[in-house]
């Protein structure tokens, strides 16, 4: 029998998520996308890739560092922080204007640039980096932590032009969501690396949510050099997500216009399911935090992909939108990052 909470979050999730579709209805670019055949057929000789051959690692990268004020949205947060925008060409780069050109923010305390610091991945639709910002903050601030913010693929400063935020991300061309994840992981990971030796940090956490909890998940495939891990409701079930999910009806109807059902397009989708490898992170290091009444980020595939990691599972009931309200999340995600960043 669901909890009150578990009835209230499911609610709120499908009613956020019918306000988003009828939002993306308008905001949605009148180019349609498509996925091409021929690139659905060659997925399967990616199936037998390697993490190491889906996520290669990237050089370090040559940063443009810019001191900027602190963002008004972020008030009352960060009042002794430091911000630098930063940018870098990514490494994988896919031919979309903007998109090429990775902004992030590093947030730092005067005289602890070298300290702990909390590495950021939003979920889908994030559309202010100020705004987006707030979160981690109420994870990391009370544990004097730093704070490096990633714009993911797509969103934000690396929208193409004429597109809404995270539009590319999910949509009918299956390619450019495959390969948004990729570059992803290899910006994480050339990040990383500018953090570790151009900034002198020795302890770095990874944080992700929802998308951001796909890409972390799928880093932590290939890349050892974070202490620890927070997977928030991570979407590491794409196929489910967006097959099952109201949340993506839109991105579905793309795919049923083309002629495209939920069995054409598995093979992509377990592509990006990182539960089929292993993480080259203790298990111990990372926590995997659910939301038991989820509308897009299914409780029984979030348990499938922890059992397939052996990961401990922090069970929150609360839906997809309304988690992050929850004190029992944030408590256990700076209890967690305490014991390994401290």
């Amino acid at each position: 029998m669901p909890s009150f909470s578990e009835l209230l979050g499911s609610g709120f999730d499908e009613t956020a998520f019918a306000f988003v579709t009828n939002l993306k209805r308008f905001q949605k670019s009148s180019t349609p996308y498509i996925t091409d055949r021929a690139y659905l057929e060659g997925l399967d000789a990616m199936r037998d890739c390697s993490p190491q051959q889906l996520f290669p690692t990237p050089p370090l990268p040559s940063v443009s560092e810019r001191a900027i004020a602190r963002p008004w949205q972020l008030s009352p947060y960060g009042l002794q922080y430091r911000v630098k925008h930063l940018t870098f060409p990514s490494a994988h780069p896919l031919g979309q204007v903007n998109n090429d050109t990775v902004h992030a923010y590093y947030l730092y305390r005067p005289g602890h640039e070298q300290g702990p610091t909390l590495f950021y991945l939003h979920g889908w639709m994030a559309y202010n980096p100020g705004l987006w910002l707030r979160p981690p903050f109420s994870w990391a601030e009370p544990l004097g932590l730093n704070i490096f913010f990633m714009e993911q693929p797509f969103h934000m400063h690396r929208s193409p032009p004429g597109t809404s935020s995270g539009e590319l991300s999910l949509n009918g061309d299956l390619m450019l969501g495959l390969e948004g994840v990729r570059q992803a992981v290899s910006d994480v990971r050339a990040s990383l690396a500018w953090l570790k030796t151009s900034q002198g940090v020795e302890k770095v956490g990874l944080l992700g949510r929802s998308l951001g909890g796909l890409v972390a998940a799928s880093t932590l495939t290939v890349e050892p050099g974070f202490e620890c891990a927070v997977l928030d409701i991570p979407a590491v079930s794409p196929h489910s997500s967006i097959w099952r999910s109201s949340y993506t009806r839109l991105m579905r109807a793309e795919l049923r216009k083309q002629g495209l059902d939920e069995q054409q397009t598995a093979a992509q989708f377990e592509i990006l399911r990182p539960g089929r490898f292993k993480p080259v992170l203790e298990p111990e290091r990372i926590m995997l935090i659910e939301a038991t009444a989820d509308r897009a980020c299914f409780p029984e595939e979030t348990e499938r992909f922890a059992q397939e990691w052996g990961l401990t599972t922090v069970k929150i009931g609360f839906g997809h939108m309304s988690v992050i309200l929850s004190r029992q999340s944030k408590r256990a995600g700076r209890e967690f990052l305490a014991r390994w960043l401290s």
